[in-house]
């Protein structure tokens, strides 16, 4: 009769583990192939734009507290953040529309002055190469970068100045992986761009590189 029981006993807990196996199967099979990858994937149906911007922001927010705060970059009023993930339509044809990505961060600058060009690229470097291996691991492209820097007196009867310099990706790309290329180098392709050396006259204004202009809505 012990034997009998015992080999009871061994036969259900191999039954249990058997069962416990093709749980687990099933369960990774629905985690791989289920809504989480449907999620994921994309030639399927992402989650909305606007979710994906907003968790864009929060982690490039995340990473310019960590690296940029007040009291390690100078002249600063308060915190760098990215104020708003902007797109604008770069093609479109039939019934599809393809779209792109435009980070606004904002440099919120304590100065009354208007501030020299070497202090804002040295920003507008720094600014790039913390947030974009954010933007550029997302799944939709980025068109270009607006740094707007905001100075001068602001009260009740003055308001102060906010300017932009916008950076194709391109060459946000190139200060992310060239070690050589720095805010000088940064500088003189902006400048260069911005004059239209390097585009034809008709180019989209919201690709093209703009050297302190003025901010603007997209």
């Amino acid at each position: 009769m012990e034997f009998v029981l015992v080999g009871l006993f061994v036969l259900g807990l191999a039954l249990a583990v058997s069962l416990f196996r093709t749980w687990i199967r099933t369960r990774v099979r629905a985690l791989t192939t289920g809504p989480i990858r449907h999620l994921t994937t994309r030639d399927r149906e992402r989650v909305p734009l606007a979710d994906d911007r907003r968790e864009l922001e929060r982690r490039a927010d995340d990473a310019l507290e960590a690296s940029m705060a007040p009291g390690i970059g100078t002249h600063l009023e308060s915190p760098i953040t990215v104020r708003e993930v902007a797109t604008v339509v770069t093609e479109t044809g039939g019934e599809s529309t393809n779209t792109a990505l435009v980070p606004i961060v904002r440099v919120p600058l304590g100065t009354t002055d208007t501030p020299g060009m070497e202090l804002v690229f040295d920003y507008v470097a720094d600014v790039l190469a913390t947030v974009h291996p954010v933007f550029d691991a997302a799944d939709d492209p980025v068109s270009h970068y607006d740094v707007q820097f905001t100075f001068g007196p602001d009260g009740l009867l003055v308001s102060g100045e906010c300017r932009r310099v916008g950076v194709p990706v391109e060459l946000a790309d190139r200060l992310v992986t060239d070690s050589s290329y720095r805010a000088h180098a940064l500088r003189r392709d902006v400048e260069s761009r911005a004059d239209g050396e390097d585009g034809d006259e008709d180019e989209n204004e919201d690709d093209r590189a703009v050297l302190w202009g003025e901010c603007r809505e997209y």
